[in-house]
């Protein structure tokens, strides 16, 4: 599905070109999940129909037209056989200021150690988010507790002018001098204009592609 909406994206003019805002790409979305459920006819003999699929997709972005941030579930609902979506809403405490979206397993202990960050950082109930999200999610694929969690963090940064960064990622740190891309762990003969994080100090480096010398960003 995710590959099909990819596709659809970029062949339609309109979101193409970003004159589609955010919130109509969100109803484009669920409208594109459902029809390609509907599509599912021909399935193997003795294979039922997949009632319901317990797939969920994040979407979230920069809204040109409302100049801000926001993110949805989309889920399916049992209730109307169909996709649809839910808001993310302000973190329980928060006074309105953190907002984040989270899918998949264990979420309950991802929650847990994203609290416990908070609370050693002082910033529970004030301020917003930085990057204790990613620091629960890095301390829960090298704790091995989680099987179903694991391999290269996957990072990426969503601008205000409606780009999307990827960032590099030092896995499983800098000391073992291996970058992974999105998940995959970069070939040494590869080069790439994504700036590096290092997962522990959570420092941003660049990559001179010419001379493969690291400088440090301000």
């Amino acid at each position: 599905m995710i590959l099909q909406l990819a596709a659809a994206i970029e062949h339609y003019p309109r979101s193409k070109s970003r004159v589609m805002d955010l919130y109509d790409l969100k109803g484009y979305s669920v409208k594109m999940f459902n029809h390609l459920r509907d599509l599912i006819t021909d399935l193997p003999r003795g294979q039922k129909y997949p009632d319901p699929p317990e797939t969920r997709f994040i979407l979230g972005g920069y809204s040109w037209r409302r100049k801000r941030f926001a993110i949805w579930l989309i889920h399916f609902d049992a209730r109307t056989s169909k996709f649809t979506f839910r808001p993310c809403r302000s973190w329980p405490g928060s006074k309105g200021r953190k907002f984040l979206c989270m899918t998949g397993d264990h979420l309950d202990e991802a929650k847990s150690l994203i609290i416990d960050n908070l609370r050693k950082k002082k910033k529970l109930p004030h301020g917003g988010f930085d990057m204790e999200p990613f620091e629960a999610l890095r301390d829960m694929i090298r704790s091995g507790k989680y099987p179903k969690i694991g391999g290269a963090s996957q990072v990426l940064k969503v601008q205000e002018h409606m780009n999307c960064t990827p960032y590099s990622v030092y896995w499983p740190n800098r000391q073992s001098n291996a970058i992974s891309l999105l998940g995959r762990p970069r070939f040494d003969y590869e080069f790439s204009d994504a700036m590096i994080l290092d997962p522990d100090s959570l420092e941003i480096f660049g990559r001179d592609s010419s001379s493969v010398k690291m400088v440090r960003q301000p």
